[in-house]
């Protein structure tokens, strides 16, 4: 609501008429005409509705700072907003391009969250890649995950709550899902591992916050380990404290190491029951402007 006058002049408040006012940059620099502004808008208040908005080509839509194309094009309607956008809605979207991504040897992982996106208190996503052979460690969490395959293979492997073991082998477009607490692990197959993304039903959830089982090892005492998984005490708690989350393994499958053959003490889980699926009628796909939503129902997901 201030006017700036020319060099020599002085600055008057205009905000009695309604009047406000954007800056203007002279093309040789602020240094030589000193300070010009320009009226966007003036008049009293209740006139204001009768002055056009202005087109995408006019003088007062022009930008004339550093931009960045490639970002204005994918957002059309922040570079340009239509006339009912009064700015009170939220950033919907947050790039995994500009996450932070968490490296090492076997993997990385990218995620989003309420930290990144504030309006996205209920849910919350991660981009995790595994090599061939990469395994992300046995782990639990308090969120519910479920997962959809981007890219190559995987298996994954799960406890239930009475310690029966699930292992299955998933590849592109296979989803799967894991409930509050499940203990589960991912490994990346032949010829090239695997790229997934994941989401859980908390906003504020963290890939980096979740239970390990080295976690639990380096907090466990050795005697109990020991009696736990039937070996001395010196063989065991070395590697506890390193706290890896992904790391490199061997990707053979021999005879009896599939699937069907890598059964827990206590016996594979119920015959019938799944934690992942494979969509055998494909998915239901709705093209988008930009892009394409993918349904998977009940009536065409084998369990």
């Amino acid at each position: 609501m201030f006017a700036c006058c020319p060099k020599g002049g002085t600055l008057e408040q205009r905000s009695e008429q309604g009047h406000t006012f954007s800056p203007w940059i002279p093309g040789n620099g602020v240094g030589g005409a000193g300070c010009r502004w320009t009226v966007i808008g003036g008049g009293r208040k209740e006139d204001r509705t009768d002055k056009p908005y202005p087109k995408k080509d006019d003088r007062s839509a022009s930008e004339l700072g550093p931009t960045d194309p490639a970002l204005d094009a994918q957002n059309p309607d922040s570079f340009f907003p239509p006339p009912s956008d009064a700015g009170g809605v939220q950033t919907l979207k947050y790039p995994f391009s500009i996450a932070h991504k968490r490296m090492q040897e076997g993997g990385w992982s990218r995620e989003v969250t309420v930290r990144e996106l504030a309006v996205s208190k209920t849910i919350a996503g991660v981009d995790m890649r595994l090599t061939a052979g990469g395994i992300r460690e046995l782990h639990w969490h308090t969120a519910a995950e479920w997962a959809l395959m981007l890219y190559g293979n995987a298996r994954i492997m799960a406890l239930d709550a009475d310690g029966k073991s699930f292992v299955a082998d998933v590849t592109e477009g296979d989803l799967w899902y894991f409930p509050t607490g499940i203990p589960h692990s991912i490994q990346g197959l032949n010829p090239d591992g695997c790229e997934f993304l994941l989401v859980f039903d908390d906003g504020n959830f963290s890939e980096y916050e979740t239970v390990l089982l080295t976690d639990w090892m380096a907090h466990t005492p050795h005697d109990v380990l020991s009696k736990n998984f039937g070996v001395s005490e010196r063989g065991n708690g070395k590697d506890a404290e390193k706290g890896k989350v992904y790391f490199p393994s061997r990707c053979s499958r021999p005879a009896g190491c599939g699937p069907e053959g890598r059964r827990g003490l206590a016996g594979p889980i119920a015959a019938g029951f799944r934690f992942s699926y494979h969509p055998t009628g494909g998915y239901q796909t709705h093209q988008r402007r930009r892009g394409a939503d993918w349904l998977s129902r009940p009536s065409t997901t084998a369990q």
